[in-house]
């Protein structure tokens, strides 16, 4: 039988010449979140609590009148957004906990600014206000955009994020530390 060798033949011809086609259906990868509900309502509460905490120290240590009316946009905007955050994390049925305490991070940032010196406090408190909305700004920006978080908490993102660019573009014209 010589038909079955020659079929056999063209068949391992064609296999070792032909060029792998792409799948016409692939499985699709599981989309990995770059950040969930659960981790976006922990560092922004933590973050507001630090940035009113900050500030409130901020008003009563600092005589630099654009410090302080600095500190306090922060203290009324922050507690405002907190008092939002709270209210959508404890109108839904997600078990997310809300820090109530800053955390060891924030609590160390805190307490190496109450040790600085009258003199250095403005610039301290300067660039500890534009290294915190560095990173919101960031924070709210992944939450605003990413589809597995809860759809009421990416809509307060998205509300509040204009409001944390402004203050991030306000640290620029605080007093930074200076060069020693």
């Amino acid at each position: 039988m010589i038909f079955p060798s020659i079929v056999l033949t063209i068949i391992a011809a064609a296999s070792a010449t032909a060029q792998p086609r792409a799948a016409s259906n692939p499985v699709p990868v599981a989309h990995e979140p770059t950040i969930t509900s659960e981790i976006f309502v922990e560092k922004a509460t933590l973050s507001g609590l630090f940035e009113v905490e900050a500030s409130k120290l901020a008003l009563t240590r600092s005589s630099n009148p654009q410090v302080r009316d600095f500190a306090q946009r922060m203290v009324t905007d922050h507690n405002a957004a907190g008092v939002e955050l709270t209210r959508i994390v404890s109108n839904k049925t997600l078990s997310i906990p809300l820090p109530m305490l800053l955390d060891a991070d924030h609590l160390a940032k805190l307490k190496k600014l109450q040790k600085e010196s009258d003199k250095k406090f403005d610039g301290a408190y300067g660039l500890s206000m534009s290294e915190g909305h560095d990173e919101a700004v960031s924070v709210f920006t992944l939450a605003a955009a990413e589809t597995l978080v809860d759809a009421d908490l990416r809509a307060y993102a998205s509300k509040t994020l204009p409001t944390l660019q402004s203050h991030h573009e306000l640290t620029r014209k605080l007093p930074l530390p200076a060069k020693d």
